[in-house]
């Protein structure tokens, strides 16, 4: 994803932060998407099921998502994507 709400690095972490954007400012999120014949870009899945947190922690994204889901607080939030047209 590339815009301006996309953000310009990690804070003290430059290598780190040119692993994940390149020199074209796109970030470089870990999601595999497919374009549709319409043009619409769906995720479909992860390169990684890992994530590591800024504590250095490794989470399961399949898990976080189950956590997420499973909570009460769910119901008053949920994962979005916005419908764009490339």
């Amino acid at each position: 994803m590339r815009g301006p709400s996309t953000m310009l690095g990690y804070r003290n972490l430059p290598d780190k932060a040119a692993e994940t954007i390149d020199a074209q400012g796109w970030l470089h999120s870990g999601d595999v998407g497919e374009l549709d014949e319409d043009g619409y870009l769906r995720i479909i899945d992860r390169k990684k099921e890992m994530i590591i947190n800024i504590a250095e922690h490794n989470m399961s994204s399949a898990g976080t998502m189950r956590e997420h889901l499973s909570s009460s607080a769910s119901m008053q939030t949920f994962p979005s994507g916005l419908s764009t047209r490339l």
